[in-house]
């Protein structure tokens, strides 16, 4: 019974986690509706560069250069999901025949290679700006490789 009593809980817990989530959503698509946030905030490009988005609400005691450190943290965290990263996978197929027997040998080679060492130090904010509530949302760039 116990059992039953802790599965039901956790249930309503994941449901109301959920509904949470929704409502989070809902908040933010309004506030979205609402105040008209600039166009490069929901696509944010620049050409020859790599760009993110980062965002930072206010900062105790209305901390300007904080705020600015948080939104700009957040823009590096975006930018290091966007490392470059493939998979370079290539099959070598031998057959032959020798003694009347058929040989066959197949031979894969897999390797990831990726770009994990990003310049942030070429990254810079190519624009900025605040919303009513004094959220601030920064466009921010890394020139791109070429």
């Amino acid at each position: 019974m116990k059992k039953f009593h802790f599965l039901f809980l956790s249930i309503v817990f994941l449901l109301s986690a959920c509904v949470n989530d929704a409502s989070i959503s809902n908040t933010v698509e309004k506030k979205q509706i609402k105040e008209q946030l600039p166009a490069w905030v929901f696509a944010p490009f620049v050409k020859g560069y790599t760009t993110v988005v980062g965002v930072a609400p206010p900062q105790q005691d209305n901390n300007k250069r904080l705020q600015m450190l948080a939104a700009e943290l957040d823009a590096q965290a975006e930018l290091s999901k966007q490392a470059v990263s493939f998979i370079d996978d290539s099959t070598q197929i031998t057959e032959h025949l020798r003694d009347g027997i058929f040989h066959s040998n197949i031979e894969t080679n897999t390797k990831e290679i990726s770009i994990q060492n990003l310049d942030l130090g070429k990254a810079k904010i190519l624009k900025q700006w605040v919303s009513k509530d004094k959220t601030l949302y920064i466009l921010y760039g890394l020139p791109s490789l070429k």
